[in-house]
């Protein structure tokens, strides 16, 4: 393959990898709320599992292209990069799953799931960013964890009041 084709290649799936991460960045937000029996929100949910499946999609096409520059370090961090993208496929589909069947106390699993994708992306937004800028690993680390403590806050107040919601109904 030419370099000029890799180029275009390499540049087409990590813009297709990012616009998979961004429109479930935007989508996300509105899937977590579980889909009751009254109000399906399929359209959506499908829309944010396609997201994340276009998203690990075109980062393992990403890695395929640079696979033969890639030092073996990059190497393994890429594969559990492509391993985690595979593990929140996976998560969406077990939300699905959940809701199609609706077994008792299935809405806390699903938020639960969709929340651990949610999460994972922002995540990746911030870390990708930080070493984009070459923030120092110390900030990195403290702009994760914050991350994930705010993100953990806002949504166990969110499943919280929506529970106490449906509870009283």
């Amino acid at each position: 393959m030419s370099s000029d084709l890799t180029l275009v290649l390499r540049a087409v799936f990590l813009s297709l990898h990012v616009a998979g991460g961004v429109v479930g960045l935007l989508i996300g937000a509105f899937a977590i709320r579980p889909p009751f029996v009254r109000e399906s929100r399929l359209l959506l949910r499908r829309a944010y599992a396609a997201a994340l499946v276009v998203l690990f999609v075109f980062l393992t096409a990403t890695v395929a292209i640079d696979w033969p520059s890639l030092q073996t370090t990059q190497q393994v961090i890429y594969v559990a990069l492509i391993g985690l993208a595979a593990f929140l496929v996976t998560r969406v589909w077990l939300a699905f799953r959940l809701a199609r069947v609706q077994v008792g106390g299935w809405e806390a699993k699903y938020m639960n799931h969709i929340y651990f994708t949610y999460i994972s992306l922002w995540e990746g937004l911030f870390i990708v960013g930080l070493f984009d800028l070459r923030a120092p690993g110390w900030l990195v680390a403290g702009i994760a964890v914050g991350v994930l403590v705010v993100g953990a806050a806002l949504f166990n107040n969110y499943k919280g009041r929506l529970t106490a919601r449906n509870a009283a109904a």
